[in-house]
């Protein structure tokens, strides 16, 4: 039984199946674990062909490999069941509950779930922002999609994993947490720092009036207009007038009639420091959000790299 790596946010517990295939009910008898480990047992009796589980929680109680054995007596073996443990501890939780629950409190292969609050606010004044924008990304898709309420909060239960939550709000730049979301893990605050305002001409901004700059150089005091008309009687041509091509505009961020073709190249990095922390689900995320404002007269290449490019 492998635990694999332990860290801040994996889960502890692992359901054991043990199936009678003999002839004869099977009753369990007694249980040799080691102080790491507890346990619950789902039947004390199994009926021939059938199945049961063994649920084991392990609390570690230093950091580094681990190593053990556990075994238990069912009246229908002649030698006891003999289970391995093996784990890499790379987090222990300080004063953490070592008892095991029970499976009327979790089912079995049932996946531990955490609430979680997340705030966001203005960057600047700490003001909740309300009706802003959280995306929940998670293996480099967007999961879920939420709306802050009047106090700029959204209140879910998540399934303990690593998460990248991304918030947006009109006026104000997006921003983005990632992290666990466990029982240990569960607020967060997400600042959005506020657009500058983009001043026009002859726009009063408290109390300033912007006006157009003439360069100092410039004379503009007088403007004189020349037309110089070179046809003559002979070679004088009828104007045909030519239709301007239609454009119909497929998307309402890139509208063709004001946006040129884009030809955008990505440039990837595959190496092996993008697999540490969900980096490579946040930039598969990233790339999605992205290609779907892209139109079809754009174009896109990508580009991956590691030690060399491919």
């Amino acid at each position: 039984m492998n635990f694999t790596a332990l860290d801040q946010a994996s889960d502890r517990m692992i359901d054991l199946e043990i199936k009678n295939v003999g002839p004869e009910p099977a009753r369990f008898l007694r249980g040799n674990f080691p102080p790491e480990v507890t346990w619950q047992l789902q039947d004390r009796v199994i009926a021939p062909g059938q199945s049961t589980f063994i649920r084991i929680k392990f609390t570690p109680r230093k950091k580094g490999s681990y190593r053990e054995f556990a075994k238990f007596w069912y009246t229908t073996d002649q030698e006891p069941t003999v289970v391995r443990l093996k784990a890499d501890v790379e987090y222990v939780e300080r004063g953490a509950d070592p008892a095991c629950p029970d499976f009327s409190t979790r089912p079995t292969g049932g996946v531990e779930r955490s609430g979680c609050l997340i705030r966001v606010v203005d960057a600047r004044t700490g003001a909740p922002l309300r009706k802003a924008r959280l995306r929940v990304i998670q293996n480099g898709l967007v999961d879920r999609t939420f709306e802050t309420d009047r106090e700029g909060e959204v209140e879910k239960d998540f399934p303990v994993a690593y998460y990248m939550l991304v918030a947006d709000h009109e006026g104000y730049y997006s921003n983005d947490v990632s992290d666990y979301i466990n029982k240990r893990n569960n607020y967060f605050v997400i600042p959005l720092e506020p657009r500058e305002l983009a001043i026009e001409e002859n726009q009063t901004l408290e109390g300033i009036k912007v006006i157009e700059a003439v360069p100092e150089e410039m004379d503009v005091t007088e403007e004189i207009s020349i037309r110089i008309d070179f046809s003559t009687e002979e070679d004088e041509v009828e104007p045909v007038e030519v239709p301007e091509p239609q454009i119909v505009d497929t998307s309402s961020e890139l509208p063709e009639s004001k946006f040129a073709q884009n030809n955008v190249i990505f440039l990837v990095d595959v190496s092996h420091s993008m697999a540490q922390k969900g980096k490579m689900d946040i930039l598969k995320a990233s790339m999605l959000e992205l290609t779907q404002i892209l139109r079809g007269i754009d174009r896109m290449a990508l580009i991956t790299y590691a030690s060399k490019p491919e």
